[in-house]
């Protein structure tokens, strides 16, 4: 089991823009977007800016490598335009609010055609 520390120190956060028209990886740092069969990976929070026009859904799912079915984890969240949303509200290092196992990508997308929102997410890795 991994202390607090263990975690501090692998701890990471990433921004990616989301567009309209196409799926995009929440995981621009791994080579295709799937986590390697022997990582996992624990989303501890997903903070959304809203892009100052409209307000703006987004859709978040689970993917898994080789699988044709998707799972829905945050479908639609709506974004004002000068809104900030935070999942969860509390957040806490030691409590994610999910996990991607090997082989799952995150992918989002928006709803409405030509604008696009800020993704930040927060996780950490762990080999198995």
């Amino acid at each position: 089991m991994l202390t607090k520390e263990d975690i501090w120190e692998r701890l990471q956060t990433r921004s990616i823009w989301v567009p309209w028209d196409t799926w995009t990886s929440l995981f621009p740092d791994l080579a295709g977007g799937n986590l390697p069969e022997d990582q996992m990976r624990y989303i501890t929070y997903v903070g959304i800016t809203g892009n100052r026009n409209v307000t703006t859904g987004v859709q978040i799912r689970l993917s898994r490598e080789g699988e044709a079915s998707t799972e829905n984890k945050f479908s639609p969240i709506p974004v004002a335009p000068a809104d900030f949303v935070q999942i969860p509200q509390s957040h806490s290092i030691e409590d994610p609010i999910m996990v991607v196992e090997g082989g799952g990508d995150l992918e989002a997308i928006t709803d409405i055609r030509g604008l696009s929102l800020n993704v930040t997410l927060q996780y950490w890795d762990h080999h198995i």
